[in-house]
């Protein structure tokens, strides 16, 4: 559908009319700048306010899909939902680092590590490398179990304590180590089981 089909419906104006309209006022951009007078003087009133509501809507839409869609994972419940649609349905384990600003927003995330159904090796160097090359001012840890059950193992706390003393010493702190599963999550913060970085 062409230009001038499209202000013929939108304006309620026969389609010459509409070609007529977009000749005079210097096509479609220059109805993005025309306000409601200068569309009222060729077409009319009501058809100059259909016309003007209908480009301000495109715009506003515009605007809108071209926004950022920048998560902030300020709870963990925002970390569980921003993790469960990417990780619940897996059968292997992944881990994922996500590189935080001072506002809680995410930077970046990255999956560092993946594995199989109970195990998966990542080191600390992989995190760090990863979240002081994004600028992170803090970073979280999520991965699956694909097994269901969402309590950490020895593996899991050994490792996050590991990350905690990594993150303290590179100036990045590791704030929470979310895991999920099927059973539903645990956030290690809550669960008072973050180590405290000596």
């Amino acid at each position: 559908m062409g230009p001038s089909e499209l202000v013929s419906l939108t304006a309620g104006i026969s389609e010459t009319r509409a070609a007529w309209l977009l000749a005079q006022i210097g096509g479609l951009q220059g109805l993005f700048r025309a306000g409601v007078g200068e569309l009222a003087e060729i077409i009319g009133d009501a058809p100059a306010v259909r016309l003007r509501a209908a480009v301000d809507l495109g715009q506003r839409m515009l605007e809108e899909v071209s926004k950022p869609r920048t998560p902030v994972l300020n709870n963990v419940e925002a970390v569980y939902q921003w993790s469960k649609a990417r990780l619940v349905p897996l059968d292997h384990e992944e881990i994922w680092v996500l590189a935080l600003d001072g506002r809680h927003q995410l930077r970046a995330a990255k999956m560092v590590a993946r594995g199989g159904l109970s195990h998966v090796q990542v080191t600390t160097r992989d995190v760090l490398r990863f979240v002081l090359r994004e600028g992170a001012v803090a970073f979280i840890l999520a991965h699956n179990h694909p097994g269901g059950d969402p309590e950490p193992s020895r593996e899991d706390l050994e490792f996050t304590r590991a990350i905690v003393e990594a993150g303290k010493n590179a100036g990045v702190p590791c704030i929470d180590h979310v895991i999920v599963a099927r059973g539903g999550y645990v956030s290690m913060l809550e669960r008072n089981m973050m180590p405290i970085a000596s």
